[in-house]
């Protein structure tokens, strides 16, 4: 029987999916495009960061964070330096190397850069690891960004699990009532440059896509 598995950092209540804050208070880690400026990149930036419970949720959405710190430079710098918030490749990197400005006390991270197939198993690797995984996705009209939280999978005997579903936090669409996440990925490839079915974006339709670098992060110590 399929398998599911969420990254231990989040708990799932029937508002949303919730993890630790900074002080250990559960808190929301659900965002949906309009809370703040910019687009699907930086929400799902911002989203890891609340999973990983390094910023405060309330001082997020109502700006009531000082310059001086963490949070503070990190969304001065975002607005000083991405004008036209378009998630890619490079934008992915440069969002990666803020975090390492900024977050490098609190956080852990790893990039991968390849496109295509060879992110399955970064993803998954990571997932099994409990660490959230901004994905970029890339399809027929244009891209996308996610937050991959858990995977379904079966296991194959030995320790190797089959992952056959990547479950994903995406920003263009409201969350799900009945589940902690509210889009996913299907992981086994059909044929074409578009070969992954993404069951998401904000009109809830099927997509094929293909996977366009990855950034995971996770809690120091």
């Amino acid at each position: 029987m399929p398998d599911i598995h969420l990254i231990d950092l989040i708990n799932w209540e029937r508002s949303g999916p919730v993890a630790k804050g900074p002080a250990g208070e559960p808190q929301p880690v659900f965002l949906h495009q309009g809370e703040l400026d910019g687009a699907c990149g930086l929400y799902s930036v911002v989203m890891s960061l609340l999973i990983c419970g390094v910023v405060d949720l309330e001082a997020l959405v109502g700006h009531a964070y000082d310059g001086r710190q963490r949070l503070g430079k990190f969304m001065g710098q975002v607005r000083t330096r991405f004008q036209g918030l378009v998630i890619e490749g490079t934008y992915l990197s440069d969002l990666r190397d803020l975090i390492a400005e900024t977050f490098a006390s609190k956080l852990e991270w790893e990039y991968y850069p390849a496109q295509g197939h060879q992110i399955r198993r970064f993803v998954a690797e990571q997932l099994m690891d409990n660490h959230p995984v901004i994905v970029g996705l890339r399809y027929s009209t244009g891209g996308h960004a996610v937050v991959a939280v858990g995977y379904e999978g079966c296991e194959q005997g030995e320790g190797c699990t089959l992952v056959r579903r990547f479950l994903l936090l995406d920003p263009s669409r409201s969350h799900r009532l009945d589940s902690p996440w509210n889009a996913s990925i299907r992981t086994v490839a059909d044929r074409g440059r578009w070969p992954y079915r993404f069951d998401g974006g904000p009109d809830g339709g099927q997509t094929g896509v293909t996977f366009d670098t990855a950034l995971a992060l996770w809690p120091k110590g």
